[in-house]
C-alpha cells in the first residue's frame, strides 16, 4: 500500500512505539519518529520511515522537526522514566515555559502538558487505540486454567482496591497474596513492584493491573505483554489480572503459551 499520509510518533521506552509504527505503515502512513534521547524504544528505528533522537528538554526541536517533515497527526507512546523529573537536563525556552505550567509531577499531568503544547502548535494528537485497538483485552480466563470462585472473589476485591489506588494517582499495579496487599506501585513502575513483592512474599502472588479512572486514550492506555509474565514468573507471581477493554495485551498468543507452560493464570475481569 502506498504511504501517502504521515504520522509522527513521539516515543519513550519499550516496544509499543514500534508496534504503532508498523500498524500505521500498514494503514498507509509514512512514519516520522522522534525518540526522546533519555529513553530506549525497542525496534522503532527499523519500523520508521524517518527516525531522530531528541532530548526531552528540547521540545522546540521536536516541534520544528515534525513540522519540517510535514507531520500533522501525532501519537505519544512509550514509557517515560519517572526519574526524568529529577535529572539535570538542558532545557530550551519552550521547555522552561512548559515546566512553569506544570502543577504536578504525576505522569498524566506531564503527558497532558505535552499533548496540549503539540495541539497548540497545530498537531492532532491521536488516540493510541487508533493504531493498537486490536490489542485491547477481551474478557474471561485466557489460560488453560483459571481461579476458583473463592479466588475470583478475592481477586475482584483486590481489583477494587487497585482502582482506588489508581484513582488517588499513586500507581496502577497492586500485588496481593491470599487476600493481603503485598506491594503497591509507586514511583518505580510495574516490573520493580512485582520483583519487590516476590522478595516480600515469595511464590503465589497475584498481580493486578488497572487503568487510571482519568485515563486519556491519547497516551494513557496501560500495556501488558510477554515481558510482564517473565518478570512475574521469576518473582514467583502466578496470576495476572487485567481489566476488560482497558489494557493492550501485546504478544497475546506468546503470552498465553508462556503462561500455560509455567502454570500461570491470566484472567480479564
Amino acid at each position: 500500500m502506498p504511504r501517502t499520509k504521515k504520522l509522527g510518533i513521539v516515543s519513550g521506552s519499550g516496544p509499543v512505539a514500534a508496534i504503532v509504527a508498523r500498524n500505521a505503515r500498514e494503514k498507509g502512513y509514512a512514519v516520522v519518529s522522534v525518540a526522546l534521547a533519555e529513553t530506549q524504544p525497542e525496534g522503532l528505528f527499523t519500523a520508521s520511515d524517518r527516525y531522530r533522537r531528541v532530548s526531552i528538554g528540547h521540545p522546540e526541536t521536536v516541534i520544528g522537526h515534525l513540522r519540517s517533515e510535514g507531520v500533522r497527526d501525532l501519537v505519544i507512546v512509550g514509557k517515560f522514566p519517572r526519574d526524568l523529573h529529577f535529572m539535570e537536563l538542558d532545557f530550551d525556552k519552550r521547555a522552561l515555559a512548559m515546566l512553569s505550567r506544570l502543577g504536578s509531577r504525576d505522569d498524566l499531568t506531564f503527558f497532558r502538558l505535552i499533548a496540549q503544547e503539540m495541539e497548540k502548535e497545530g498537531f492532532r494528537v491521536r488516540k493510541q487505540t487508533d493504531f493498537l485497538g486490536r490489542f485491547l483485552a477481551g474478557g474471561g480466563v485466557l489460560t488453560a486454567t483459571g481461579p476458583s470462585e473463592e479466588e475470583t472473589a478475592q481477586l475482584r476485591r483486590a481489583q477494587a482496591t487497585a482502582r482506588w489506588i489508581a484513582k488517588m494517582g499513586i500507581g496502577q499495579t497492586l500485588v496481593v497474596r491470599d487476600g493481603l496487599v503485598i506491594a503497591v506501585e509507586a514511583f518505580e513502575h510495574t516490573d520493580a513492584t512485582i520483583r519487590r513483592a516476590g522478595k516480600l512474599a515469595g511464590e503465589g502472588t497475584a498481580v493486578i493491573k488497572v487503568s487510571s479512572p482519568e485515563q486519556d486514550p491519547r497516551f494513557d492506555v496501560p500495556t501488558v505483554g510477554l515481558h510482564t509474565l517473565k518478570v512475574m514468573n521469576k518473582a514467583g507471581a502466578k496470576t495476572l489480572v487485567v481489566e476488560k477493554g482497558k489494557p493492550f495485551l501485546l504478544d497475546r498468543e506468546a503470552m498465553i503459551d508462556y503462561a500455560n507452560r509455567h502454570q500461570m493464570v491470566v484472567v480479564v475481569l
